[in-house]
């Protein structure tokens, strides 16, 4: 009999990540389509329940979980009032600032106690959520991405849209950013892809490669440009083969899964199906990309079942001396009281392309 799975029943730091708690920074919440004006859902995020709901106003809001008076879910059965939600058990009403404005009884209101409230963005038909384990304000911005109907392309939602909740960390898949050797045997490129850039700056990191990646035909030339802001988002834009934008997002549900969402935005050439479903290449394309990432031959088995290699650290070849461990160290900044047992990266901060050296 097979052995249970590496990822049955445990967290991420019994698996060796040597970072403790959620890292700071940028989140995915939901996709906009999924939240229309007045609609309340229940969210669980950072190990913590969650609420979410859109005002009359049409503005999205998220807000700690449980009523303050006696403990009601609001996302179970609240309603929206306004900027305001009302809880479904004693019909409190709690503001999109967490006061209480409203007790249907007694005296009027009660301003001894608030629910805590979360920063929120929404831009491109994404709903972006702030985790910080301080509490401090957001400090940069989400990813700019093409607008939710932007011309020349297809529909972002449905069709370009896909989630699961998988038991790995972000911190696999930013640091898969940097790793193009992988490329080839996960991925099936016909080479190790030739890294041009890979290099941070500040709270992003860039990393861009190109080589042939498989098709229906042979190979195809890709040109790929991954930046990932935080450890919760990464922008992704493709050339030769297909222009497209994406957008990788890895919210923490608890200490041993996350919620992965992927958005794809795909170039469409023909006028007439710009805003409409993606259909034929962009399709295929999108449905493969995705795939890549999850399918039982792409990189969610491996993820899900190695052990991140911390104490003792991993064995770097030159060439990932200055690009995997790199990307690791930047990583760092985000994590609340980082404990890291990695070695100490090289001096060098960037990989020169072939030209440079």
């Amino acid at each position: 009999m097979q052995p249970p799975p590496l990822r049955a029943g445990l967290t991420f730091a019994d698996r060796g990540m040597p970072f403790s708690g959620f890292p700071r920074g940028w989140y995915q919440a939901a996709w906009s389509a999924e939240l229309a004006v007045g609609a309340v859902r229940p969210l669980r995020y950072f190990d913590t329940e969650l609420v979410i709901y859109r005002s009359a106003e049409g503005q999205a809001h998220v807000l700690d979980a449980f009523c303050r008076h006696y403990g009601a879910h609001l996302g179970y059965g609240g309603t929206v009032e306004g900027s305001s939600i009302r809880c479904p058990y004693h019909g409190w009403l709690w503001d999109r600032e967490g006061r209480n404005v409203e007790v249907p009884y007694g005296d009027g209101r009660c301003a001894k106690r608030t629910i805590r409230t979360w920063p929120v963005v929404e831009a491109s038909g994404i709903i972006f959520l702030w985790y910080a384990p301080d509490g401090s304000a957001p400090d940069w911005d989400p990813p700019s991405l093409p607008a939710q109907d932007a011309p020349g392309y297809f529909a972002l939602y449905p069709g370009g849209t896909h989630q699961e909740r998988v038991c790995f960390p972000g911190q696999y898949v930013v640091e898969n950013m940097a790793d193009v050797v992988h490329v080839k045997f996960v991925h099936r490129f016909e080479e190790i892809p030739e890294l041009l850039h890979c290099a941070p700056e500040g709270h992003r990191f860039k990393a861009v490669f190109q080589g042939r990646a498989p098709a229906r035909a042979g190979y195809v030339q890709m040109l790929l440009t991954q930046e990932a802001y935080g450890v919760g988002l990464i922008r992704t834009e493709t050339a030769d083969a297909l222009e497209t934008v994406g957008l990788t997002a890895m919210t923490p549900v608890d200490q041993g899964s996350m919620l992965m969402c992927f958005s794809r935005w795909a170039k469409c050439k023909d006028p007439t199906l710009e805003g409409q479903q993606p259909t034929g290449k962009a399709l295929r394309y999108i449905q493969n990309n995705i795939g890549e990432a999850l399918r039982p031959d792409g990189d969610r088995p491996i993820w899900e079942n190695m052990r991140y290699p911390s104490n003792p650290g991993p064995i770097y070849t030159r060439d990932e001396a200055r690009s995997l461990r790199l990307v690791r160290k930047w990583t760092e900044q985000f994590y609340h009281a980082t404990q890291s047992r990695d070695e100490q990266p090289d001096e060098q901060t960037s990989v020169p392309s072939e030209h440079q050296q």
